[in-house]
């Protein structure tokens, strides 16, 4: 009887102390474990914000290295989305921002992901091909959303929009061609004039001139404007003012584009 009792009492501990002792292994995991995993890429979720840290810092070495281990952890199925064409278009862009162009198109070919051909071309000295490139993509918006740039029909922030697509007004800015959408416009103007002004490019040409005078450089807040908004904008303009002065020291004090220098981490 006293060893039943015994056994009992031993079987009622246990039943309170192994889901307690279950419920603090996994509050371990995911509050100590976890975030040490995290902090050091060790896993899918941390090599994915080490990539992304490191394009929003420029760094291209570092996003090529921290793109690649995401990739692998996401075969591996150990903490990364499985689609791995998102962490292939990664990797492209991480090699461009190293301006290892070459790789970096093979890299957009793999992940299936359209190439960014007028800015990638614009940094390996193709104009032509470049300056073309970008008038098939306000052609194609002219196309597909023409009742858009009507006054009224949600204008401005198409226009914002255009505008932003050229400058990378968002987290991978480090990979925009222009800074300032004034350089684009600059060299857009210089193709055109140097191709004898083809029928052809007006009507997108006329399209990135009306962003230029409506939208321009200006990145105005609405004064409703969110504090998280206002903090993104802060965040953007200071980033954009990092490219800038990098840039302008890679270009040197001669040079006539100083924000749309064609150098490596353009």
């Amino acid at each position: 009887m006293t060893v039943l009792l015994r056994m009992l009492k031993i079987l009622g501990v246990a039943v309170i102390a192994i889901p307690v002792c279950l419920v603090c292994l996994v509050m371990l995991y995911w509050f100590v474990v976890f975030p040490i995993r995290y902090e050091f890429g060790w896993n899918g979720q941390g090599a994915s914000h080490k990539a992304n840290e490191a394009m929003q810092q420029g760094n291209g070495q570092e996003a090529i290295y921290w793109s690649k281990k995401t990739l692998a952890f996401s075969i591996l199925g150990r903490g990364a989305d499985d689609d791995h064409s998102t962490w292939e278009r990664l990797i492209a862009q991480a090699y461009e921002l190293d301006g290892q162009y070459e790789m970096a198109i093979n890299w957009y070919k793999i992940s299936g992901y359209s190439l960014p051909e007028g800015r990638i071309y614009y940094k390996m000295d193709r104009s032509q091909e470049s300056f073309e490139a970008y008038c098939r993509y306000a052609n194609s918006l002219l196309e597909q959303s023409a009742d858009r740039f009507k006054p009224g029909h949600g204008r401005e922030r198409m226009l914002t929009s255009i505008r932003d697509d050229i400058t990378m007004d968002n987290a991978e800015m480090w990979l925009t061609a222009f800074v300032d959408y004034k350089d684009f416009m600059q060299f857009m103007e210089t193709e055109y004039e140097k191709l004898g002004k083809p029928e052809k490019y007006e009507k997108a040409l006329k399209l990135f001139r009306l962003v230029a005078t409506e939208i321009g450089d200006m990145y105005d807040l609405n004064p409703n404007t969110s504090d998280w908004a206002k903090e993104n904008r802060e965040k953007h303009d200071k980033m954009r003012e990092q490219i800038r002065e990098k840039r302008k020291r890679r270009a040197g004090p001669t040079a006539t584009e100083p924000t749309a220098s064609r150098s490596s981490s353009s």
